[in-house]
């Protein structure tokens, strides 16, 4: 199925512009029918009766079949030179009038953007091509199968190392997602309380509200009652529910400090929640940092930096005498950091090929030598978690004005370095 079937050398036709699938050259109709047929077209065309196929045949055995009806004239072949006429018309159409440079010019362009299978059935029909042009297209589309092959093996791959790092960020989220859902529970119980107060609260007041008539009632009645009997049991009457009202009114007072104090309660539960809400933005946005700081890591610990800018016009490659394969000899500045990381940060740096020069940002060094050795420095990087603002501004103003790059990492650590040192590569 490999070895390529040269094409027959045959005159241009100008009234017959394009081949029958049967007419393409022996050999080629393999590739045709796997280039541009889907497996899913393969299953369509095997249920069709026209063709006469079992339906447990596998896709491998119905593309053979397939392949041995497209060899000859007959109304299998016929069927499928429709159904791929229909399925490319567009391709077909684009590629009718170009000639032989045109029509790989566009088939670049196709192979590109991932159309190939209409370029492919319109060139290999294409009856005013010459012969070296389909060969030259049949023996590209040739090796894009191999291609494909190890590309879909690497994305596969890709796939579930990325399945793997969504895996972990999910855990992360659910749990994050499971401590600020029992706070909004305990939020929502503590409004659930604060409701029940504030109902109790209305009940007290109809009920003072009630009282109050009454004795308002009662003073008018006794207003016209001369009896001195009804008077003192009216009066006595009155004092009771004088006393009544005044504990209400107490209970009342009581009540009202309580809601207030429910109510400071649940604005600064609301304050709370609305901070939790707010970590938990910072915290995604702190997982995408740390997640490009790791990745950094992992290639400065598996060495593999880019090391292909710089490298081809330098007359030390591949000598004795070549720094690195990474920083090529460049001059890194460190400006401030933990003075015990020191080392490592020296370490990793002449890892890859880097020159490596401190200073502690003003702490011990003395800032006057800063300016000096910013100017002999090919790059500046700085954590911006260990460092005196004069020494930031510092490093800022003189590259900016030498036009050195530098980079204002988010933190001390090995993994912010190798990140900055990406940067710095790329």
């Amino acid at each position: 199925m490999c070895e390529q079937t040269a094409l027959p050398v045959e005159t241009k036709n100008t009234s017959k512009r394009r081949k029958k699938l049967w007419e393409v050259g022996e050999g080629h109709h393999c590739s045709i029918l796997g280039t541009c047929l889907r497996r899913t077209d393969l299953r369509r065309l095997s249920r069709k009766k026209i063709f006469q196929m079992e339906s447990g045949d596998s896709d491998y055995q119905i593309h053979l079949t397939l392949v041995g009806f497209a060899a000859s004239r007959n109304s299998k072949s016929r069927a499928m030179h429709k159904f791929l006429d229909g399925r490319y018309r567009v391709a077909i159409k684009r590629y009718a009038a170009a000639h032989d440079d045109e029509v790989l010019e566009l088939w670049n362009q196709d192979v590109k953007k991932g159309t190939v299978a209409g370029a492919y059935w319109a060139i290999m029909t294409n009856q005013l091509l010459s012969s070296d042009v389909r060969t030259e297209v049949y023996g590209q589309n040739h090796m894009l199968g191999f291609d494909n092959i190890v590309g879909n093996q690497q994305k596969h791959r890709l796939h579930e190392e990325t399945a793997n790092k969504i895996v972990m960020l999910e855990e992360v989220l659910v749990s994050e997602r499971q401590t600020h859902l029992k706070e909004q529970m305990a939020t929502v119980s503590e409004m659930e309380n604060l409701k029940k107060v504030q109902k109790k609260s209305v009940l007290l007041a109809a009920e003072n509200k009630k009282i109050v008539e009454k004795n308002i009632r009662l003073t008018s009645e006794l207003a016209g009652i001369s009896l001195s009997g009804e008077i003192g049991k009216l009066k006595e009457q009155l004092r009771e529910s004088s006393k009544r009202n005044a504990g209400l009114n107490g209970e009342v007072e009581t009540l009202k400090r309580k809601l207030e104090d429910k109510s400071e309660l649940f604005e600064l539960a609301n304050a709370d929640s609305e901070v939790t809400m707010s970590k938990n933005i910072q915290l995604e946005g702190n997982m995408s940092v740390l997640q490009q700081e790791v990745a950094s890591m992992e290639t400065a610990m598996l060495g593999s930096l880019d090391s292909s800018r710089g490298c081809s016009n330098c007359d030390d490659q591949k000598t004795s005498r070549c720094p690195g394969p990474d920083l090529c000899g460049k001059t890194i500045l460190y400006v401030g950091g933990l003075h015990k990381m020191v080392s490592l940060y020296r370490q990793l740096v002449e890892s890859h090929g880097g020159n490596f020069l401190h200073h502690d940002g003003g702490k011990e060094a003395s800032r006057a030598i800063l300016p000096k050795m910013l100017s002999t420095a090919d790059a500046v990087l700085c954590p911006i978690d260990c460092i005196s603002h004069d020494a930031c501004t510092c490093v800022k103003k003189i590259c900016k004005q030498y036009q050195k790059p530098y980079v204002m990492m988010r933190s001390s650590g090995l993994s912010s370095l190798a990140k900055g040192l990406t940067e710095i590569v790329q």
